[in-house]
C-alpha cells in the first residue's frame, strides 16, 4: 500500500522537529543556517575556471 503525504505537512513536521538554531560540532560550530548561509555566500565568490581549449593553451 503506497501512502502519499501532503509535502507541506512533511516539511512542518522535519522544520519542526530539525533544530536549524543549534550549533553543531560537524558543520564547525555553526547552526545549521549558519552554515548554508557560509555555504552560499563562499559559491557566490567563486568565479568560473577558465576553459583551456587547443586554441588558447598557446
Amino acid at each position: 500500500m503506497l501512502v502519499t503525504a501532503d509535502p507541506d505537512l512533511l516539511f512542518a513536521y522535519i522544520d519542526g522537529w530539525y533544530d536549524t538554531q543549534r550549533i553543531r560540532k560537524e558543520l564547525g560550530y555553526l547552526s545549521p543556517d549558519e552554515y548554508e548561509a557560509a555555504w552560499h555566500q563562499h559559491q557566490a565568490s567563486q568565479t568560473e575556471p577558465e576553459l583551456v581549449t587547443p586554441a588558447t593553451a598557446r
